[in-house]
């Protein structure tokens, strides 16, 4: 009698999970990559050193999204791969972000590890990519959207051990507060970003060091054939200061689509070591989260001396020649008012790409990308630089 009581029990907790399981949608999907990459005179620019670089990885993304109900849902991306040479990659196997949504007290709250899909996906900190633990509220207002989160930029009690306090005067860990304010109008959609850090990870309260602030105003509008965007990013505080001075960074696009041409032009702004790193790479060579990536927008400013600046004006034009089959050529022009390169002064890299993208079949494509760099007084040598890119991507 027990047993069979025992048994009718179990069957009964299976039946109610397999009814909480049917209730929940899983939507699977994801993408997969191999590439290949060829560099030469990417380092030093010296054709006299043996300083050509090849690599081949793959990459496989799975993303999962459980929609438990109308209110609730878990989101989930996990990744396989064995890149060794890109700084946006992971080896082996890990789940870069990981996350439940709840709809509940008038808003949506997003809790966990998530991406930062806000502004123009250009500039650090707003790129689609960067994944950091929050706990995020988002509410709207007709067309405006108002937002908040805590982020955790860095976490000392990784052990479970706390952080012994003779040691730090805080937590040991980073902290930002932030908020968001997005508003629509018509074709327009624009909008500003702010957030507060504070750093508690020095060994005793260190004298402005220790606090920051951020402001990222940024917009998108879409007139007749041409979409224009912009994006401003002023970094202030004591932590975020180059030599003392606030960093200042930004870009404005305008991308004209007269099928089967699309003329794009940009123009960026660097001040004072405001980098611009995720995904800020509008080209072959700028932008090393493009595999082919020689440097970052900023990057060669020379940082022993303030008010160092440096820009990119650049053009891209892009061909549909058929259903499956496209190509693309851009020229563009990056200067340094005061470089880390040879001599300390203005120095220059013009870059000319051209890409291709090939249709192998519904879902699958293939990439490449050949861009070819003239540096002025940035090496000793200043020999030409050449990188290559090309990859096979599915996607579902």
């Amino acid at each position: 009698m027990k047993k069979a009581l025992s048994f009718a029990v179990a069957l009964g907790l299976v039946a109610g999970a397999a009814s909480v399981a049917s209730a929940a949608e899983l939507a699977v999907t994801g993408d997969a990559r191999m590439r290949g990459v060829y560099h030469n005179n990417y380092s030093d620019g010296n054709d006299n050193v043996a300083d050509k670089d090849q690599h081949i990885d793959h990459r496989y993304r799975l993303k999962l999204d459980t929609k438990i109900n109308d209110d609730v849902s878990v989101q989930a991306r996990l990744v396989f791969g064995d890149s060794d040479f890109a700084t946006d990659e992971a080896t082996g196997f890990t789940a870069d972000r990981y996350n439940m949504t709840i709809k509940t007290l008038g808003g949506t709250w997003t809790l966990g590890r998530q991406e930062a899909s806000w502004a123009n996906a250009a500039l650090p900190y707003t790129a689609k990519d960067v994944t950091k633990d929050r706990i995020k509220g988002v509410y709207k207002v007709g067309d405006v959207t108002l937002g908040a989160y805590l982020q955790k930029d860095s976490e000392a009690n990784v052990a479970g051990v706390p952080v012994s306090q003779d040691a730090k005067f805080g937590d040991g860990d980073q902290d930002s507060w932030g908020a968001l304010v997005n508003a629509k109008a018509g074709d327009a959609n624009f909008g500003v970003l702010a957030w507060y850090t504070m750093i508690d990870t020095a060994a005793a309260k260190a004298a402005n060091t220790d606090t920051g602030y951020v402001i990222d105003p940024y917009f998108n509008a879409k007139i007749g054939p041409a979409t224009l965007l912009g994006e401003v990013r002023y970094e202030g505080g004591d932590c975020n200061k180059h030599l003392g001075k606030s960093k200042l960074g930004g870009f404005l696009a305008a991308v004209v689509g007269m099928d089967p041409v699309t003329i794009t032009g940009l123009v960026a702004y660097s001040k004072n070591n405001s980098v611009a790193t995720d995904k800020f790479a509008p080209s072959v060579l700028v932008g090393t989260t493009n595999s082919t990536g020689v440097f970052n927008f900023g990057q060669l400013q020379n940082t022993a001396v303030d008010n160092d600046r440096s820009y990119l004006v650049g053009g891209v034009v892009n061909f549909k020649a058929t259903d499956k089959l496209s190509f693309g050529a851009l020229a563009a022009y990056v200067g340094i008012s005061k470089s880390a390169g040879v001599g300390g002064g203005k120095s220059s890299v013009t870059e000319y790409d051209v890409t291709m993208e090939y249709a192998l079949a519904q879902n699958a494509k293939y990439k490449l990308g050949v861009g070819y760099g003239d540096p002025k007084d940035i090496y000793a040598t200043n020999d030409n630089m050449l990188a290559i890119g090309n990859s096979v991507e599915v996607a579902w």
